[in-house]
């Protein structure tokens, strides 16, 4: 059970705000005496611990909380298998047998559950079109049920292939259709269905599928939704939630500001970029915000931090943002990677021949925290005549910052120049950006030759 629960405390989720609801649930399980029952909760297609039960001699397990529970899909989970129940009544009878819950499961009494688990499963057999039309009835006659809710999400809308007027397939116009009705059989102002898998599934899809892979449309996107959800603030809070964790890890120069656009807009709205106070957990959220604060700074167009560490000598400390150049490449490289070995001396070749004279400078900042990775740093510099700037943390004095950080104060860095692999998200090496004049992010490029162009292309526009 561990395993199944054990996301909950780093889980960015924001907790659902809806009433409880007053509910006796029981769960008759024949082989089953003395057993531990555990009952979950659906948010999004993700399992939370709400509950459990011992069952007595005759089997019965009894869930009566008496805070209620939340209307939404849940599972019962014996131990063996997986029970979806849906809890939306003051009463809820299930009976099944301990060798086969699922296959052997009895509704007693439950309309909910009645029609997800008896007459849901009945039309899901049927064949197309029979299959579709039947659950369309099924949740026509069953209005105000979350099963039926749960039914018409499920249904695909009606797919309809656009052509031109030659008669040849519109595929992007196809696509914008589909797009346009996705939701029709979803009420987005119903809180209850962020309660289970199916929302969090077809907008998984939506988002893969049905836009762009680019940060604009996925963000105008989702501000669209949010207006949708109305007063919805479960289905609004839970929008923002996939889309921070989803995008969340991406690089900067690509999806990943769309984490910041939705996070800086919905969350961190408090003074000091702080989490508004209804967005729970808030240490979690506090360090969502942190996150985002440290991406915007590393977005197209963002002033960047500034960065100040020492050269080769270990004693003269030199300011990113204070290099004298129109534009300058910032490098972080590491003196023990194969292929900064490789890229360095290539960049330094270009440098040379061409950059140096657009007034182009280079902040090269290598990986030096250890005693092995110092002194190789400095022979690396000195082997390939890299007379540009050349940066880096002391190895001594980080050593003795590590294990007295208040000898930091009053030094000529900073905590976040000795934290730059996580301020400037360096995950690997080497990495690249490029900044203009205002040492603003100009380019995150991928490979030299299209940091060479952006430079070129930059300065051949006059700086």
């Amino acid at each position: 059970m561990r395993s199944l629960f054990s996301s909950f405390a780093l889980s960015l989720l924001a907790a659902t705000a809806f009433a409880q609801q007053p509910c006796r649930m029981e769960l008759a399980i024949s082989g089953a005496a003395g057993k531990k029952i555990y009952l979950a909760n659906y948010y999004g297609n993700q399992l939370f611990y709400t509950d459990s039960a011992v069952a007595d001699a005759q089997g019965l397990a009894v869930f009566a909380r008496k805070s209620g529970y939340k209307p939404g899909l849940y599972a019962l989970l014996p131990g063996t298998g997986r029970i979806e129940v849906i809890i939306n009544e003051p009463v809820i009878r299930l009976a099944t047998e301990a060798g086969d819950p699922l296959g052997k499961l009895r509704v007693i009494e439950s309309r909910e559950n009645t029609i997800h688990q008896v007459e849901r499963k009945a039309a899901n057999a049927l064949p197309e079109p029979e299959r579709t039309t039947r659950l369309g009835t099924l949740a026509a006659a069953n209005q105000g049920t979350f099963a039926a809710v749960l039914i018409r999400m499920e249904l695909e809308p009606e797919k309809v292939e656009v052509k031109r007027a030659d008669g040849t397939a519109d595929s992007a116009a196809t696509t914008d259709r589909w797009r346009t009705h996705y939701w029709d059989n979803t009420d987005l102002t119903d809180p209850r269905i962020v309660n289970a898998p199916v929302f969090q599934n077809r907008l998984e899809v939506l988002l893969a599928l049905g836009l762009p892979q680019q940060a604009d449309p996925i963000v105008a996107y989702l501000d669209e939704l949010i207006v949708r959800a109305g007063a919805a603030e479960d289905v609004k809070r839970f929008i923002v939630s996939l889309a921070t964790r989803k995008y969340g890890e991406q690089p900067t120069q690509g999806l990943g500001s769309i984490c910041v656009r939705m996070a800086q807009r919905y969350v961190c709205t408090e003074p000091g970029n702080k989490p508004a106070p209804d967005w729970k957990p808030e240490d979690n959220w506090r360090k969502t915000c942190v996150k985002a604060a440290r991406k915007a700074s590393l977005l197209i167009g963002a002033e960047t931090r500034d960065i100040v560490l020492a050269d080769t000598t270990g004693n003269k400390w030199i300011s990113l943002h204070d290099m004298p150049q129109s534009c300058v490449i910032v490098a972080f490289w590491g003196p023990h990677c194969s292929h900064c070995k490789q890229s360095i001396p290539l960049l330094y070749e270009k440098y040379t021949s061409e950059l140096k004279a657009l007034d182009v400078g280079v902040y090269a900042v290598a990986e030096t925290m250890s005693a092995e990775l110092f002194p190789d740093w400095k022979k690396f510099v000195k082997e390939n005549h890299l007379d540009w700037v050349n940066v880096g943390i002391p190895w001594p004095a980080y050593s003795d910052w590590r294990t007295n950080p208040d000898r930091l104060k009053g030094s000529p860095t900073t905590r976040e120049s000795l934290n730059h692999a996580e301020t400037w998200e360096v995950t690997g090496t080497p990495r690249f950006y490029v900044l203009d004049k205002e040492r603003r992010m100009l380019a995150q490029p991928a490979s030299l030759n299209d940091l060479f162009k952006v430079v070129k292309e930059y300065q051949a526009k006059g700086r």
